[in-house]
């Protein structure tokens, strides 16, 4: 929902080429830090294997936001999660991230 004459929303984008790399550390971080006196909104739409990363960025962010706001798509098998999809007979909707980004 866009409210009238408000400010745009700001976005902190952590993006590596590899899983391990420290993505969701430096996410982590990052929300604990900018949550203090501020509302931040943590998302990782796509996770393969175990969704603790989405636990954790919950507890750093402090937000009120449900696990399913955070990981929209979770495949048991821990691949790329649109090979882990096609196995899953699951599809990806962008739109529905993008929609949930929103």
């Amino acid at each position: 929902m866009l409210v009238k004459n408000s400010p745009p929303k700001k976005g902190i984008f952590i993006t590596g080429t590899d899983t391990g790399v420290g993505k969701t550390y430096v996410a982590r971080l990052l929300a604990r830090a900018l949550s203090s006196g501020r509302h931040v909104a943590v998302f990782k739409p796509y996770l393969t294997g175990s969704r603790s990363d989405a636990r954790a960025l919950l507890r750093a962010a402090r937000s009120g936001q449900t696990l399913d706001d955070v990981n929209l798509y979770f495949f048991k098998k821990p691949l790329a999660p649109l090979l882990a999809a096609r196995l899953e007979k699951k599809r990806i909707s962008v739109g529905r991230t993008l929609a949930a980004f929103k």
